[in-house]
């Protein structure tokens, strides 16, 4: 069933409430206004949206439509399909994380990487540890490995773009210079800043 059949099934006491006479009793088969968003909340509940918020975009749909159409009604409930296939086009994009500390604490990253997923969040992490890949880096010179980790903390920096906001491991209260410029940076463009363990307040 799609959004507009699901609004389109409860069209009766829709049709009543907009545009009926608010003194006149509504269909004997209609619900009340809550119990209809209700009902439609209900059907549209694996879309993520919750009452509140189909009931505004219903009545902004009502609002927006001209009252001298012959098919008023066939254009509402275009408009509101749509409205509430945008937004839920918006809702159901999992929030993006990028989680940020030390590699040191490779135990933390991949804790909290299995506890984000599993809350339904997109995971943007750390791609390697330079310091427990000796295999891969151990044997390069040590300007190589400074250009290295410029890019990758470079790397990272795209990912905070990207992220909704990013959670700082401080595994015992630490936080290295890389992570605080991580922080500085998140904080400049805007992203909520989150802490696996409290801050003190300096």
């Amino acid at each position: 069933m799609t959004i507009r059949e699901i609004i389109e099934k409860h069209h009766k006491y829709i049709r009543w409430f907009f545009y009926g006479d608010p003194k006149a009793n509504p269909p004997n088969d209609g619900l009340t206004i809550e119990e209809t968003i209700n009902a439609i909340e209900s059907e549209l509940s694996s879309l993520v949206l919750d009452k509140w918020k189909i009931k505004s975009l219903i009545q902004e749909a009502w609002n927006a439509g001209d009252k001298n159409s012959q098919d008023k009604f066939g254009d509402f409930l275009d408009r509101a399909a749509e409205a509430i296939c945008q937004s839920v086009e918006h809702e159901v994009m999992p929030t993006i994380v990028c989680l940020c500390g030390s590699t040191r604490f490779s135990d933390a990253f991949q804790k909290a990487q299995l506890k984000k997923t599993l809350q339904g969040e997109i995971v943007l992490t750390i791609g390697c540890n330079m310091k427990s890949d000796t295999e891969i880096f151990g044997h390069l010179p040590e300007s190589e490995l400074t250009r290295i980790k410029t890019e990758l903390n470079e790397l990272h920096k795209r990912k905070i773009d990207l992220a909704d906001y990013i959670l700082v491991l401080n595994v015992g209260g630490y936080i290295g210079e890389s992570t605080k410029s991580e922080i500085d940076y998140a904080n400049k463009h805007g992203k909520r800043i989150e802490y696996l363990e409290s801050v003190k307040e300096k």
